[in-house]
């Protein structure tokens, strides 16, 4: 019985540590989602077409648009960090 609380606690442990590095991971997507988003869908390949590159990219690199991408992104980290939080308490909390 003593072992398997201590192997209880020494999981509970592991989960709080997983989510504290979970956590951490989220607030960096947030803090650089927007830029990664826009690197990977767009990044230099619109400024390839002529008339297309030469009218999009400015209003797509607006920090207007870009802050918009990000308000949007972190509402949905957020949701993903509630069901991830739910999840660890529903395995860990048993």
């Amino acid at each position: 019985m003593t072992t398997l609380d201590a192997e209880i606690k020494r999981l509970k442990k592991k989960a709080l540590e997983l989510e504290d590095r979970f956590n951490e991971s989220a607030d960096e997507l947030k803090d650089n989602y927007g830029k990664m988003a826009f690197n990977s869908f767009v990044g230099n390949r619109i400024r390839r077409i002529p008339l297309v590159g030469a009218l999009l990219y400015p209003w797509l690199t607006d920090p207007a648009v870009q802050n918009a991408v990000q308000q949007f992104s972190e509402k949905i980290l957020e949701k993903a960090s509630g069901y991830m939080q739910k999840w660890f308490s529903a395995m860990f909390n048993r």
